[in-house]
């Protein structure tokens, strides 16, 4: 199973993070988001550099720029963070600072916009390895549920995970593993999969990374 039909079964599956490695080698890294609010829709990637980050569209204001701005794709020496919030950044200072992606998901919470409680999700792409990690709200608590996965590359296989589950007028939040699923086969694969997996009403924008070849897709400015 591919991303595309993986997502085709969500129906709005809101932020979204994927990384491994091709059947020939290369590093795969992929991040997508979906919006329900006009706000939310109404933005853009933009790669700056080394860095992905999501700016609202030309005229538009943000509402709520701490979760709507932000780096979304950062390198610190050979490693590289994808996230979906400024967290970005505290991953990188840790790390630049010679602490461990452990150490600053220990430092999280979930976002605090009631009542879904968005998830943090976030990835390390390592030379020989990746990690992912979802920080989350206790289903009975305020409490912090986190939860880091580590995996050694293996040809052909990625992980993805999202910031949600179920239909869009009852949004629940996405607590579980990371799914595996077979990796693309080229950036511009991998982006037509997922792009066309994405309800049009709710995609924004897709970036995909495959080896030295970056793909962006914006959309959510359509009308």
């Amino acid at each position: 199973m591919k991303a595309g039909e993986y997502l085709k079964g969500i129906d709005y599956p809101g932020r979204i993070i994927l990384c491994g490695i091709s059947e020939s080698g290369e590093d795969i890294l992929m991040y997508a988001v979906t919006g329900r609010s006009q706000n939310s829709r109404r933005r853009l990637f933009a790669l700056e550099g080394s860095l992905l980050r999501t700016i609202p569209a030309e005229g538009v204001s943000a509402d709520n720029p701490e979760l709507l701005v932000y780096t979304a794709k950062k390198k610190v020496d050979d490693t590289i963070i994808i996230a979906n919030g400024r967290h970005t950044d505290l991953i990188a200072d840790c790390l630049a600072c010679g602490k461990s992606f452990e150490d600053a998901v220990a430092s999280m919470t979930y976002e605090p916009d009631t009542p879904i409680f968005t998830p943090r999700i976030s990835l390390e792409m390592r030379s020989d390895s990746y990690s992912m990690a979802v920080v989350s709200k206790a289903e009975d608590s305020d409490q912090t549920v986190r939860k880091v996965f580590s995996y050694e590359k293996e040809m052909g296989i990625c992980h993805i995970c999202h910031t949600y589950q179920g239909d869009p007028e009852h949004v629940e939040a996405f607590s579980s593993a990371p799914v595996r699923i077979d990796a693309g086969e080229s950036a511009f694969s991998i982006a037509s999969d997922i792009w066309n997996a994405l309800r049009p009403e709710y995609r924004v924008s897709v970036y995909v990374s495959f080896g030295c070849e970056e793909i962006l897709v914006n959309g959510g400015c359509d009308e």
